[in-house]
């Protein structure tokens, strides 16, 4: 997230504050919005969702030998109504998400701190039952042969 703003570590309270913490009069703080304003959107969508499939990749999916499968996030921004949201692993769906720019922020810390974790433990279970349904076929097809 600040690779993509230009914040420094120490900035980095700062921004996500100012990005997801403060309530929106627009899709974007001002200061934020550079020549694509759907570029932009795409962007604070991006950091937001890749903070969790960092995090599972890190702490689930090496754990499960899965490093050579990969999340792929799509946005379909707009900022005239909601903004779309796709997280696939592989060819998986994991999570859809829809939101209007201007409402994807949260009240505290604490509120964004429970949905990055509610959404993590979504995913991670989705992925599990993809991994399972991956060894039944495997194991149905062994028999079979």
């Amino acid at each position: 997230m600040s690779e993509r703003y230009g914040a420094e570590d120490g900035g980095a309270n700062t921004l996500v504050r100012k990005l997801y913490l403060a309530p929106q009069e627009g899709c974007i703080p001002d200061e934020f919005i550079g020549e694509d304003l759907l570029l932009d959107i795409r962007a604070k969508y991006y950091d937001y969702f890749s903070v969790i499939t960092e995090a599972l990749e890190k702490d689930f999916l090496e754990k499960q030998g899965a490093i050579q499968e990969w999340f792929s996030i799509w946005i379909d921004p707009c900022y005239e109504d909601a903004t779309s949201v796709l997280v696939t692993f592989s060819d998986f769906v994991v999570l859809t998400h829809s939101s209007k720019p201007w409402n994807f922020h949260w009240q505290s810390n604490q509120e964004i701190k429970q949905e990055l974790a509610d959404l993590y433990y979504r995913m991670k279970k989705r992925l599990l039952s993809y991994i399972w349904e991956g060894i039944r076929y495997q194991h149905k097809t062994k028999r079979r042969k």
